[in-house]
Order: structure tokens, then sequence, then C-alpha cells
């Protein structure tokens, strides 16, 4: 794991001296405590336990991670936190000297910084081939603003990229997200009975299953997933906008959809894209999915360039500035 991602996970439950906090208060009459933020307690607990400077016993921690789910608030038995909050305690000890390191070694990213995890290479050749297939996948993506190489995460198998402009950047992202949906819908519901009875369903009458024609079946129907998904980031980024740099909508979204095929195309190839280790707010990448909120898209999105139309009534001009 990346030292950033280190820092970001522990920083989610450290205060400003550098020590883990357990957020909780006490239930049934003070038997058991019920833990605000547990879910970021084990998982910085977990990072930590593979620390070679940290030596204190995790088995008790490890069977505390085996009997709850990872989720806020979680109840514990008092014997089980006071485990926890005892192991803490001693982490607590040399977490100062740690997370100091930390916040010197790892540079803040830029927020529209995508991070790619290169597959295993073994030939140059292969590695040529990647950055070929990585610099085209990017230009089918660029809408706005440069797309630059700002260098590789040090020490690693990472490549950081920097997006410049902003719809590049959130048209990026929303594929990634319809990309991961779509991969997931292949690899689990198209190896369910319910997407065999859904393509028998479509049979005419007589016709029999056909394997071959299944996967046919399976194929259209993600890709009209996709051409679907793909008209609803446009709406909802675009904010109903006619074109994007004098790019048509229906441009704009037969563009992305080849784009979008070949993101799926480079994560079946075990290529990895993630985002900034700093993001922006309206991002938020847990356990390998995104989540986007559109709205805060919006409130930050580019001012279209118009050009100004003479209207009637002065009030008229700034009721639908108001209105924009």
């Amino acid at each position: 794991m990346r030292l950033g991602e280190i820092k970001n996970i522990i920083s989610r439950v450290i205060n400003e001296n550098r020590q883990i906090v357990i957020e909780y208060e006490p239930v049934y009459g003070g038997q058991a405590q019920s833990i605000k933020n547990f879910a970021e307690i084990m998982k910085a607990l977990e990072v930590l336990s593979e620390q070679k400077w940290n030596d204190l016993d995790y088995s008790n921690i490890q069977q505390i991670r085996k009997e709850y789910e990872l989720k806020n608030p979680t109840v514990l038995p008092q014997e089980k936190f006071n485990q926890l909050n005892s192991y803490i305690s001693s982490l607590n000890s040399k977490m100062s000297i740690f997370y100091g390191i930390l916040e010197t070694i790892v540079e803040k990213q830029d927020e529209k910084v995508i991070n790619i995890k290169l597959p295993k290479v073994e030939q140059l050749s292969e590695l040529s081939n990647l950055n070929n297939r990585l610099e085209r996948l990017f230009k089918e993506f660029k809408v706005d603003g440069d797309i630059k190489f700002v260098g590789f995460d040090k020490g690693t198998e990472w490549y950081e990229i920097l997006i410049g402009g902003f719809f590049t950047h959130t048209f990026f992202i929303s594929c990634l997200k319809i990309a991961q949906e779509s991969l997931k819908t292949r690899a689990e519901f198209y190896k369910s009975e319910k997407a065999k009875l859904d393509y028998k369903a479509s049979l005419k009458e007589g016709e029999k299953f056909n394997e071959g024609e299944f996967n046919k079946f399976k194929e259209k129907r993600i890709q009209l997933e996709i051409e679907f998904k793909l008209k609803q980031v446009i709406k909802n980024i675009t904010n109903d906008r006619k074109d994007i740099n004098g790019m048509s909508c229906n441009e704009l979204e037969n563009r992305l959809k080849v784009a979008t095929n070949d993101l799926i195309k480079e994560i079946e190839n075990r290529v990895e894209f993630h985002l900034s280790l700093n993001p922006p707010k309206y991002l938020i990448e847990s356990n390998g999915k995104l989540e986007i909120d559109y709205m805060e898209i919006r409130k930050i999105l580019p001012k279209q360039n118009q050009k100004s139309k003479q209207l009637k009534s002065p009030k008229k001009d700034m009721s639908d500035e108001n209105n924009k």
C-alpha cells in the first residue's frame, strides 16, 4: 500500500496530537460501548499492524475484526472494548512519531490527479504497448484542459496523471464508475440464473437456449446499459447544455462510449485507476467503489461562454440570471 493511502486511512481516526481516538458512548447500562467510528478504527489498525515497527500482539484485534461487521456504529461488549482500547493506548505511544514521518514524506496530490497502478510487466515492449494504450485512452476522454504525466509514486509501480480540464476530469471519473459497475454486472449478474431467465424470456415460442446467442444478448444488454448511464452522466455534468467546447452531446456520447469500453478493457488487463489521494469534495472512493455527488459538481460548473443578448426588461434580466 502506498504511503499516501496509509496516511489518509490513519488521518480519519487521529486527533491534532496524532493520537488514535475512539468515538464511543456507553449503552446497556454501561455493559457495552457503541463505537461511532468502528469501521475507520479497524481499517487503520489493520494497516498499522503491517508496519515493521509495530511489535504489539494483534491477535485480539484480529478476532474482533472477524466477529464484527465493519460498520458504524458498532456495539462491543465491555470486555472486547477494553481489549481494543488497551491495544490503541499502547499503539499511541508511537503514533506521533510515525504519523509525523508520513506528513514529512507524503506530498499532497492535486485533486485532479488520477493514480494508475500498472500490471506486472516483464518486457519493455509490453510497457511501451501499455503506455501507447493509456495515451490513446486519455485522448479519447479529453474535452478541455491538458492531460499531463506528472511522475511516479516514489518506489512503486504507479503513474500519476494530472487532468487539467474540469469536464475531462468529471467525465473520466464518471465513466470509470460506469466501467466498474459494468464489470461487476458481468462478473455477478450475467453468471446468475436470473440472467439466463431474462434471456429465455426474450426468446420466441419454440426457440431453444443457445450459449452463443446468450453471450450476444449479454453484450448487447451491457452496451445498452452503458449508453443509458452515459446519457445520464452527460445530462448531470453539462446541466442541459447543447454542446461542450463545440462538441454536441450526441458526439460526446459516442466518443465517451468508445472511451468507456476501452477503459473496461484496460481494467480487465489488470490496470487500476484510482482518484487522487486528496480528491475533490464531490468524490468518494472506498474499497474500489466510486461515489459521485453531481449536485456538488453543478455548483462549480464552469460558466458557458454565451453571446450577450439584449433583453426587454432589466428586471427580467436579473431574474433570468438568478435562475441559472
